[in-house]
């Protein structure tokens, strides 16, 4: 759209994440979400061969590392990235994402609107 300023800037450096022997360089493109385990974060990725990556940091410090990349929070144990997003459902149990690879994530109320800043989303058709 034109004379629309973008407010969203995206970092897209590699990330360095540290791993047992030191870090793992990975493309942003390369990670579908992360999820949290009590003082733990996982690391999924897309590619079956990185497999997982367990970091010693809270979810809290994965998103404020990541949140310029392209992440968001979407549940108290979850952050995807917003790359990765195929579709949202309302649902009767609650709302869900489907990431690119067919896995559903739950999102909370708490974080609902969040969700809804990052993505650009086609307004509603005015009614006249």
């Amino acid at each position: 759209m034109e004379g629309r300023e973008e407010t969203r800037s995206i970092d897209h450096r590699p990330l360095a994440l540290p791993n047992q022997d030191g870090f793992l360089v990975v493309r942003r493109e390369e990670i579908l979400f992360c999820s949290s385990h009590d003082n733990y974060s996982e690391v999924h990725f897309t590619q079956e061969s990185r497999g997982r990556l367990v970091l010693s940091r809270t979810l809290k410090d994965v998103e404020r590392f990541l949140a310029a990349h392209g992440f968001v929070r979407v549940h108290q144990g979850f952050l995807v990235n917003i790359v990765h997003v195929r579709e949202y459902q309302r649902r009767s149990s609650g709302a869900e994402l489907e990431l690119s690879d067919g896995t559903r994530i739950p999102v909370s109320r708490r974080f609902r609107q969040q969700l809804m800043d990052r993505l650009d989303l086609l307004p509603p058709r005015s009614i006249r």
